[in-house]
C-alpha cells in the first residue's frame, strides 16, 4: 500500500496515486473536514471510485481516532484538579481544530449510492482492493434477495405482499431460519465485504433470508452501498430504517441522479388504472365479507372507502374541461385542488397508504392462493399519493406554493389500443382514457429533502458533470 498525507489525513492508496487522483482525494477530504457539499468530476478510467472510498475512509478513520482522543482527554481533564474556567479552556483548545465537530456525536455514517446494483457490486469490489476493512452493508430489494421459490413464482409486483403475508403468517422458512442462523453461525456479516450475490448465496447456504440479513446490519455499518432511490425516496428511506442524520452521501456516476430525482418525485397515472383500482378494491371488499375472513389492518368497510375514492378520483379526472388538443396543462398546487376534491390531505393520507397496504397484501395473498398473475394497478395510485404527499411537505405547508413552482399537471385524453384486465385477468369495459401526469421539473427537490434531514455531507461524483 502506498501512503499519502493529505489535508492532514493519512490516506492509504494501493496504487501509486496521479495527480489528478491525489486531488480527487484532497477535495473530497476538504469537503468532509468542513461538513460542505461537493461536485466533483474526475474523468472516466482515473479510479474515480477508488478515490471516492479512500479518502472516505481514511478521514473516518481519523474522525474516530480523534473523537477517542478527545473522550480520553475529558477524562483526564474530570479527574483533575482544577477550577471549572481552567477545564472550559482546555476543552475549547482540544476541539478548536474543528469547531463544527462534536466529540459526543457517533461517527458518521457512509451511504455510498449509484444506480444500478452492478455499479455498486463493482464499488464493493474496489474496496476489497484497498487496505481498509470497515463494516458493510449492501442493501437491496426483496425482488433480488428473495431466495423462497414460491415467491420468486410470483409476478415481480406481487413478490412484495407475498413476501409480507409469508411473514405475518411464519410461513417462510428462509425468514424463519434467521435466528437459527444466528444461534450456529458466525453472522458478522459487516465486515465480509459481501455484495448481494453473495448475500444471496450465503442466505443459500444458510437457508436464511438475505434480504433481513442485509438490514439488520444497517447499525453496525461503517459504509451501506445502496441504489440511488434508496436515498432520495422518504418512504424508501423510512422503511429501510434508514436515518441520513450527520451522514456523507456519495452518489456515484452522478451525472444519472437528476434523472433518478425527476422520476421520484413524479407520476403518472391513467383512468384505465383508476378501472382496474376500483376492481382489486371490490375484489377486496367481497373477500373481507366472506364468512372466513379474518380482519387484519383493514376491513370491508375500509375497502369501500377506497374504492369510493378511487372512483371519485377517476370521476374528477373525466369531468376537467380539456382544450381543443384533447390536453390540459395547469400549475403544480392544481394537484392538490383534484385530491382536495375527493378528501385526501395530508392529514389523513397516512391512514389511505396503509389500507391500500392491506388491499395489496390481501390481492397477493388471494392472487397467489388462486394462482393467477396480479397487475395490482393499486401501487401505482399509492405511488402517486406518496408523490404527491411526500413525507416532510406537511410539516413545512408555507414551503408548498414555492415547491408547486417546480410542478406542472398534465391532463391528456387518448383511448385504449389494447384489451384492458383486472388483477384477475378478467376483461374490462374502457372508452376514454385519461392520463393524468405530474411533473417535477427540479431535481433539488428531492436533495434538498437530504440536507433538510441533517445530512454532514452531500457528495456528487461522475466523470461528466459539466452541462448535465
Amino acid at each position: 500500500m502506498h501512503s499519502y498525507d493529505l489535508k492532514g489525513i493519512t490516506v492509504l492508496f494501493p496504487f501509486p496515486a496521479y495527480n489528478c487522483q491525489l486531488n480527487l482525494m484532497k477535495k473530497m477530504i476538504s469537503s468532509l473536514q468542513s461538513g460542505q457539499n461537493a461536485l466533483l468530476e474526475s474523468p472516466t478510467g482515473t479510479g474515480k471510485t477508488l478515490c471516492l472510498l479512500c479518502a472516505t475512509l481514511a478521514w473516518k478513520e481519523a474522525y474516530v481516532a480523534r473523537r477517542q482522543l478527545e473522550e480520553a482527554l475529558l477524562k483526564g481533564l474530570k479527574a483533575e484538579d482544577g477550577s471549572k474556567q481552567e477545564l472550559l479552556q482546555r476543552l475549547t483548545i482540544a476541539v478548536s481544530n474543528n469547531p463544527r465537530e462534536n466529540f459526543m456525536n457517533e461517527p458518521p455514517k457512509i451511504f455510498y449510492a449509484s444506480r444500478t446494483h452492478s455499479q455498486l457490486t463493482q464499488a464493493v469490489g474496489e474496496l476489497r482492493n484497498t487496505a481498509y476493512r470497515p463494516n458493510v452493508c449492501v442493501l437491496g430489494s426483496r425482488e433480488q434477495m428473495c431466495i423462497n421459490e414460491e415467491v420468486l413464482r410470483a409476478p415481480p409486483l406481487s413478490r412484495g405482499n407475498l413476501c409480507k403475508q409469508k411473514i405475518s403468517r411464519k410461513a417462510c422458512e428462509f425468514h424463519n431460519g434467521l435466528e437459527n442462523a444466528r444461534t450456529h453461525v458466525n453472522l458478522n456479516l459487516a465486515n465480509t465485504m459481501m455484495d448481494i450475490e453473495d448475500l444471496v448465496k450465503f442466505g443459500q447456504t444458510h437457508r436464511a433470508c438475505p434480504y433481513f440479513l442485509s438490514r439488520e446490519e444497517i447499525a453496525k455499518a461503517d459504509i451501506i452501498f445502496l441504489p440511488y432511490n434508496y436515498l432520495i425516496d422518504p418512504y424508501t428511506r423510512k422503511a429501510q430504517g434508514i436515518d441520513v442524520k450527520n451522514a456523507i452521501l456519495i452518489f456515484d456516476e452522478g451525472h444519472n441522479l437528476e434523472s433518478s430525482c425527476g422520476e421520484a418525485t413524479s407520476f403518472e397515472i391513467s383512468t384505465t388504472d383508476l378501472s382496474v383500482c376500483l376492481h382489486e378494491a371490490q375484489q377486496c371488499i367481497s373477500v373481507a365479507s366472506s364468512p372466513g375472513y379474518v380482519e387484519k389492518d383493514a376491513s370491508a368497510e375500509d375497502f369501500a372507502i377506497l374504492r369510493a375514492l378511487i372512483q371519485k378520483f377517476r370521476d374528477e379526472l373525466l369531468a376537467i374541461p380539456l382544450s381543443k388538443d384533447n390536453d390540459l396543462i395547469k400549475p403544480g398546487e392544481f394537484i392538490f385542488q383534484l385530491f382536495s376534491n375527493i378528501s385526501v390531505t395530508f392529514d389523513n393520507v397516512d391512514s389511505l397508504l396503509k389500507v391500500i397496504d392491506s388491499a395489496m397484501d390481501l390481492i397477493a395473498e388471494v392472487s397467489h392462493q388462486q394462482r393467477r398473475s396480479t397487475k395490482m394497478a393499486l401501487n401505482g395510485f399509492q405511488t402517486a399519493l406518496k408523490t404527491v404527499f411526500r413525507e416532510g411537505y406537511g410539516e413545512k405547508a408555507f414551503e408548498m406554493a414555492a415547491i408547486c413552482k417546480s410542478y406542472k399537471v398534465h391532463v391528456s385524453s387518448q383511448f385504449p389500443t389494447r384489451p384492458v384486465r383486472d388483477a384477475w385477468g378478467k376483461p374490462l369495459e374502457v372508452e376514454e382514457a385519461r392520463t393524468l401526469s405530474f411533473w417535477c421539473f427540479n431535481s433539488g427537490i428531492a436533495m434538498k429533502d437530504l440536507v433538510e434531514r441533517g445530512a454532514r455531507s452531500v457528495i456528487l461524483a461522475s466523470g461528466t458533470l459539466v452541462g448535465s
